[in-house]
């Protein structure tokens, strides 16, 4: 009688183990990037805010009324118009900080004027570890974002 060899379909511990290494890498390499795309959102978040305040300086200005931004449990609404607008889930207002000398009611918003000052503040908007604040400033209304990580 021969020695017959008997074949056995599977994989071996090195195949295993180069494969395991393969996707350890390919880990590596995806996890920051999808990291970045949750700060691309905020990020896009934080700019739609404030073209918002924008678009309330400038509607303060062309009708020459008091314009307001008013925080809400789901994210905020902007005055006269009523126009709301939602946060998507996982992003939320952490911040609103108008000085408050200036709003004797204590209310949290940052109200624009006809001469295009405002209240002033900063709203900080928060995903995570990732945060962004929004400042108004007060002696003429312009908007700036600052990332904090």
């Amino acid at each position: 009688m021969g020695a017959r060899w008997l074949h056995v379909a599977g994989f071996t511990l090195l195949e295993m183990l180069v494969v395991l290494a393969i996707l350890g890498m390919l880990a590596a390499v995806a996890l920051p990037k999808l990291q970045r795309s949750d700060g691309a959102r905020l990020r896009a978040v934080a700019q739609s805010l404030a073209a918002d305040l924008r678009l309330l300086r400038d509607d303060a200005i062309r009708r020459g009324i008091r314009t307001v931004l008013v925080p809400t449990t789901a994210g905020y609404t902007l005055e006269p118009s009523g126009r709301t607008r939602t946060l998507p889930a996982g992003i939320g207002l952490t911040n609103v900080s108008p000085p408050p000398q200036l709003l004797p009611d204590t209310r949290d918003l940052i109200g624009f004027f006809p001469d295009g000052s405002s209240t002033g503040g900063v709203i900080a908007l928060r995903q995570g570890r990732a945060d962004i604040r929004v400042t108004v400033r007060g002696f003429d209304g312009g908007v700036k974002l600052r990332d904090r990580r």
